[in-house]
């Protein structure tokens, strides 16, 4: 399984075959999401509420992605924008 660059909710954990649940760094010890982190929600997104999931400036989704491949976003916005990729279906212009 290859699992990274993923942003998750600050609290959850994870559970690997045969284990108990374990944190983020414990998860991340196992060889899975390396470059992935936590973050509270607020901030991360314009108004997740309405179902807006667009990147508002400083969001720690923008610029932390990667290369995967994908040459435009959800809404054909040409990829990247800026430093880097985004993290999620939005590209932040």
């Amino acid at each position: 399984m290859d699992i990274d660059y993923n942003i998750y909710a600050e609290g959850v954990v994870f559970e690997p075959p045969s284990e108990d649940w374990i944190d983020l760094g414990e998860w991340q010890a196992l060889g899975f999401d390396e470059n992935s982190f936590m973050s509270a929600v607020g901030g991360l997104f314009e108004a997740p509420d309405s179902g807006d999931y667009h990147l508002p400036p400083g969001s720690p989704a923008v610029d932390a992605g990667i290369d995967a491949g994908v040459s435009a976003d959800i809404e054909a916005t040409p990829r990247p924008q800026g430093a880097g990729f985004d993290i999620g279906a939005y590209e932040r212009q």
